[in-house]
Order: structure tokens, then sequence, then C-alpha cells
């Protein structure tokens, strides 16, 4: 026994628009929403990223200067515990991190008993002979 399906009924129907095809305004002004939000959002995005940028660049030259600081200071004999800070500054530039920076300067206070002030100055060039004669 087999039945056969008569669907010729619905040739005759023609499609309608339905009444959710059609575009409300109320539709058109929150794509419009969306698509400002969308906008604003990648206009402040590029702005943190010049910022970022920027930022970068600027911890790239100060961690050049402070490698030729570095360089210099070891020539002229200046004292180990600025090179010391000079090193670690340049490092913390170059990771981005500042806290490093920070905390060994407050450990070299706290384990060494050394203040570093960053003010201090280049220690003068000195002879073997006048280095021996203050040490007498």
């Amino acid at each position: 026994m087999s039945v056969e399906l008569d669907f010729s009924i619905l040739d005759k129907i023609t499609p309608e628009s339905s009444p959710e095809d059609e575009q409300k305004p109320g539709k058109i002004y929150y794509k419009l929403e969306a698509e400002e939000k969308q906008r604003t959002e990648l206009a402040e995005a590029a702005a943190k990223q010049l910022e970022v940028f920027a930022a970068h660049k600027n911890a790239i030259s100060k961690a050049g200067q402070l490698t030729s600081d570095i360089t210099k200071g070891v020539q002229t004999g200046e004292k180990p515990e600025i090179l010391l800070l000079k090193a670690i500054k340049c490092i913390s530039l170059m990771t981005g991190d500042n806290l490093f920076y920070e905390q060994n300067k407050s450990d070299l206070k706290n384990t060494y008993g050394i203040d570093i002030s960053e003010e201090l100055p280049n220690m003068e060039n000195i002879t073997p002979e006048e280095l021996d004669e203050f040490l007498k």
C-alpha cells in the first residue's frame, strides 16, 4: 500500500514579504548606533596603541642612554653601586617593569645599607698613586 501526497496546492501560493523582512526605523537606528560605537572603540584602540608605542620608543631611548652612561661610568671609575643602579634601571626600562627598579633600589638600601640617590656625582678619576696614598 503506497500513499501519494499532492503538493500542487502549494504551487499556487506566492511568497509575500513578512513583517520581519521589512527594516523598521528602530532597527536601522540601533544598527547605526552599533556601528558608531564600533568606530569609537577602534579610534580609542588606535590612540592607545600610539600611546603605548610612544612610551616604548621613549623607554628604548632612555635604555640606550643608560647603556652609554654605564660604559662611560666603568671607564671613568664611577662607583659600582651607581653603575648597578643604572643597569637595574636599564633592565626595568627594557622590560617595562618599574617595580623591578624600585624593589632592587630598596633592597640595596636594606640589605647593604647603601642609600643611592640618583643625583650622586661621578667618582673622580684617581691615579693608582693617589689611591694608594688615600688608602694609607
